[in-house]
């Protein structure tokens, strides 16, 4: 039996799905009443499943079902190519993610805000798939986008911005940090060297750029493929070694990558033949993948005296947020501002990011979060901030 692709799956339910998707989530009237719901197995693919009321209380109370389950739905459409024919589908299941997983904390709604900033905690690919989708929803000519990592003055393209590389191509990320910022990074023992191993699998990983214009490879290239491959996964052991993560998806590097690469030399990688593309997207996802896991043992690692030092920083570091965000809305510019929470809502013994909330209240502003981080944030001296409603 063949795995269903999304598109081939949209075609045949057409008719159950409805116009434009209308019925995808909803609960069909029938004397039965059944729920429309997406699902995916890696077996067989893309698939519709229709649960009546016992079946979808099940589903809610004790996660049965979990290939309709809206995380993982989510997750593997964000995996895909969003070519002219799951775009529809792609952008319902977004919006019904985002409607379950974030909410909004401010004076203004996404609508109405001049500064919109999202407080992620590094490595939720699923929270910047989110951040993605609403800065190419709502960016327009004249806006800005800050980015973290990146010193005043300077700029980079979205693509190659690890907070924002989901947005369209052709935008660009301006920095806010401090100008001494690299000079700090240097300085801040517990990352130093963990950034220049960074820097060195980024420079394995844009080796693999092509993958996403070719379809067809000769022999030759399929050896010279199999060596950067090889090359990846000694920089991520390598890494490792000083991470020190138990992670089984970090500890399984090698044997997950060859599997995936040998699915690619024989051609069973994507039903629709677009290995090289497919190949490129698995690698991405696992990147992510490795750097929640691996970050999280780093933070592990960290002294109370490291751990006070990058306080220090963060005072300095959100000083100069303030200040460009106050320099950018003196010319009129809307500005969407990707970060660490920590940067915009309060918690750590931190009280650094009061500068920001203070600059941010003077304007119309709204910080998008993961609802599921909100109890945790309003633990803080975040209560002064309500929640507001926002539209995707």
């Amino acid at each position: 039996m063949s795995v269903i692709s999304l598109s081939d799956c949209l075609a045949k339910n057409q008719a159950t799905l409805g116009s434009n998707f209308s019925n995808l989530g909803r609960t069909i009237s029938s004397w039965r009443g059944h729920k429309i719901l997406l699902s995916y197995t890696k077996k067989n693919g893309w698939g519709i499943r229709k649960l009546n009321i016992v079946q979808f209380f099940l589903r809610k109370v004790f996660g049965a079902y979990r290939s309709t389950h809206l995380s993982l739905v989510c997750k593997k459409i964000n995996q895909l190519e969003i070519s002219d024919n799951i775009k529809n589908c792609h952008r319902h299941i977004q919006l019904a993610w985002m409607k379950k997983h974030l909410i909004g904390l401010g004076n203004a709604n996404l609508a109405d805000a001049r500064v919109i900033c999202f407080a992620e905690k590094h490595g939720n690919s699923s929270f910047r798939a989110g951040v993605a989708y609403l800065i190419n929803s709502h960016y327009r000519d004249g806006d800005i986008i800050l980015g973290e990592g990146l010193e005043v003055g300077k700029t980079r393209e979205t693509r190659k911005h690890q907070q924002v590389g989901n947005v369209r191509p052709g935008l660009i990320v301006h920095g806010w940090e401090p100008k001494n910022f690299q000079e700090m990074q240097n300085n801040w023992s517990p990352f130093k060297k963990a950034d220049q191993m960074h820097g060195e699998i980024k420079k394995q990983f844009d080796l693999f750029e092509y993958l996403k214009e070719k379809d067809i490879y000769t022999s030759k290239e399929t050896e010279d493929l199999k060596l950067k491959i090889d090359r990846l996964i000694n920089k991520i052991e390598e890494l490792n070694k000083y991470y020190k993560s138990k992670s089984p998806r970090v500890l399984r590097v090698r044997e997950a990558l060859e599997g995936i690469f040998e699915k690619f030399k024989n051609k069973t990688l994507d039903k629709d033949g677009k290995h090289g593309v497919m190949l490129y997207y698995c690698i991405i996802l696992m990147l992510e993948d490795l750097e929640k896991e691996q970050e999280k043992a780093l933070y592990r690692k960290i002294t109370f005296a490291e751990a006070r030092k990058i306080i220090e920083n963060c005072s300095e570091r959100n000083s100069s947020l303030s200040r460009e965000i106050h320099q950018q809305r003196k010319q009129g510019r809307r500005i969407f501002v990707p970060g660490g929470a920590t940067h915009f809502l309060e918690g750590f013994g931190d009280d650094s990011c009061k500068k920001v909330k203070n600059t941010l209240k003077q304007d119309k502003f709204i910080t998008i979060v993961a609802k599921k981080d909100l109890t945790f944030w309003r633990s803080f001296r975040n209560r002064d901030l309500k929640t507001q409603a926002f539209l995707p």
